[in-house]
């Protein structure tokens, strides 16, 4: 984008934390921007919860079967509008030539002198990231029937009767089903 474009009081920053032997996580410094804008939290009141599991309880022979599964590198599979990705333009000013060197479309602000890179994902580091994350998992789960309002584990309700236990955590979706001894 156009430097001119981006409030240089409202930048951000990365760091890099380890994450395993073959990748690191991107971690969004955006106390700037998070500092300007409303903190959501409609949808992470009902992130999943293990503790709301201590109020099942299994008849004698009743085994709990569990499937979990978890979107790797979630955060920057999401596609965020132009004004998300303007809200995450990076420090410093680059030259067009170092623009162009990191693969920046330089050829929409063609009067610009100067440029910031954006980041055009969701992120970490964004205080309305998770509630974004977990809207989205909780629409798409509940959308093609994994995840109803009769099994939905939520750290803000009671645990359901069962014999399904289905709740979303961010980008983790778990599903435990009471069987008995003959299943």
């Amino acid at each position: 984008y156009d430097a001119r474009e981006s409030d240089l009081a409202r930048r951000v920053a990365i760091h890099v934390v380890y994450k395993d032997a073959k990748a690191d996580r991107l971690i969004l410094d955006a106390r700037p921007p998070n500092a300007c804008e409303r903190a959501v939290s409609r949808w992470v009141r009902h992130l999943g919860s293990p503790s709301v599991l201590l109020d099942v309880y299994l008849m004698p022979g009743e085994a709990l079967r569990i499937h979990a599964s978890d979107l790797r590198d979630m955060y920057h599979v999401f596609q965020v509008s132009e004004d998300r990705a303007r809200r995450n333009t990076f420090l410093p000013d680059l030259t067009s030539s170092e623009a162009l060197t990191l693969g920046l479309d330089t050829s929409k602000a063609p009067d610009a002198t100067s440029f910031v890179a954006a980041l055009a994902t969701q992120s970490m580091g964004d205080h309305n990231g998770v509630e974004f994350a977990q809207a989205s998992h909780m629409a798409i789960a509940a959308r093609c029937g994994a995840l109803t309002d009769a099994d939905l584990l939520s750290i803000s309700a009671p645990a359901p009767r069962g014999p399904l236990y289905a709740g979303v955590v961010i980008d983790d979706f778990v599903c435990l089903e009471r069987v008995s001894p003959a299943a």
